[in-house]
């Protein structure tokens, strides 16, 4: 069915924030919602004549010619994957060549734009006099980018605005010389920081662009004076995952954080499993080596030895045996990873954007106390099970 959206009305967001506060203020102690203003620079028709075609922007963070990665004028005329494979040999240890999949090429949509310091330290981790600067940076009209390469020599960024006619056929066509050009003062921070567009504006370079408030979605930033921890994060969760202000706005919650619990988690229950299966086995070996001591036990007792030297005997004699068997079960799989690495890292290597390839982020900490924990648990085991005192003066037949 077709949809009549020049009829649609933005809607009542003062309605559904009035809606939302009271379930607020229930979980989060003096609850302040702080909005994010998000811009777009998507309806531009004032700059096309035109009154048939259907007319949209994009704008995109350039980088200064020099400053660009040399893959992307190599590779234009590149028609064999031996000489792709080539330029990105020469390309590797360029550091201009930092250009990830998610921002290479990518254009700016619902861009955020604040002064407020509290939005700024969301964004960007600044406390202090490091957030001070930055705040001063955007109320002088300046914007902050997580691209250092886009800066120029003189402090400066160029976004560029293309302008697309799309016809009614539903093919889009760029317009020739719609290319619009806007420089502004610039500071860069951290490439981790500044969400997915990279880039954190002012109100006064939303107005040199030219770009307009969504009428559509509304963010805001939850500040409170408590400390939110997993069960309030779980009931907010539950709570706002709704429609408000009559079914006219979805409403959600969501905590920004950028540990992935789903692989923590799995990664958790494998540690578990892991574990059992160490201490089972661990568990099996000790009372198989202590059964066949058992003859050894007995010569031992029968010329003398201290029931404390049999049990010591049996525990150094387990220990060495369950740190063999770590020791090499450690080596073996670490092999097994490097060779699994380098299958799963070859079909990677020639691609650009670089992709992130597999490295040696091993979980070193808990490999190092499996491989300590083991002979230690091994080791207690014997002494407590080995039993001191054998039938060693019985004669043997």
């Amino acid at each position: 069915n077709s949809t009549d959206f020049e009829n649609l009305t933005a809607p009542d967001w003062g309605a559904a924030l009035a809606e939302i506060e009271p379930v607020l203020a229930d979980r989060l102690p003096e609850a302040e919602p702080v909005p994010i203003p998000e811009y777009s620079g998507d309806d531009c028709a004032g700059h096309v004549d035109t009154e048939t075609e259907e007319v949209d922007c994009s704008w995109a963070l350039t980088r200064p010619e020099e400053q660009r990665c040399p893959f992307w004028e190599s590779a234009a005329d590149v028609t064999s994957e031996s000489e792709r494979e080539a330029i990105i040999d020469e390309i590797r240890d360029d550091p201009r060549c930092d250009e990830d999949l998610d921002s290479a090429g990518s254009q700016l949509y619902d861009v955020p734009a604040s002064t407020d310091p509290r939005v700024v330290a969301a964004f960007t981790g600044f406390e202090g006099a490091e957030l001070d600067e930055a705040v001063s940076f955007l109320e002088d009209g300046g914007v902050l980018v997580a691209d250092p390469w886009a800066v120029t020599d003189e402090g400066t960024v160029l976004f560029e605005r293309e302008v697309n006619i799309w016809k009614e056929n539903g093919e889009g066509e760029e317009r020739v010389g719609g290319a619009h050009f806007v420089e502004l003062p610039a500071m860069a921070v951290d490439k981790k920081l500044l969400a997915s567009n990279q880039v954190l504006l002012s109100p006064a370079a939303v107005e040199r662009m030219e770009l307009v408030e969504s009428d559509w979605q509304r963010q805001y930033l939850l500040a409170t004076s408590g400390e939110i921890d997993g069960a309030t994060i779980e009931a907010l969760t539950g709570d706002l995952d709704r429609d408000v202000a009559d079914g006219t706005v979805y409403a959600s919650f969501i905590r920004t954080d950028y540990v992935d619990r789903g692989t923590f988690y799995m990664v958790l229950a494998a540690t578990g499993l892991c574990a059992l299966i160490a201490l089972g086995a661990t568990a099996v070996s000790t009372g198989l080596i202590i059964a066949e001591q058992r003859r050894d036990m007995t010569t031992l007792g029968a010329v003398g030895a201290a029931p404390g030297l049999r049990k010591r005997f049996a525990m150094w004699q387990t220990v060495m045996i369950a740190a063999f068997g770590a020791g090499l079960g450690t080596l073996a799989g670490t092999l097994g990873y490097a060779l699994i690495r380098e299958a799963l890292n070859q079909p990677l290597m020639f691609s650009y954007p670089f992709p992130p390839l597999y490295g040696w982020e091993l979980p070193w900490a808990a490999i190092g106390i499996t491989v300590l924990a083991v002979p230690l648990i091994a080791a207690v085991g014997a002494l407590l099970f080995t039993r001191a005192r054998l039938p060693s003066e019985r004669r043997l037949t």
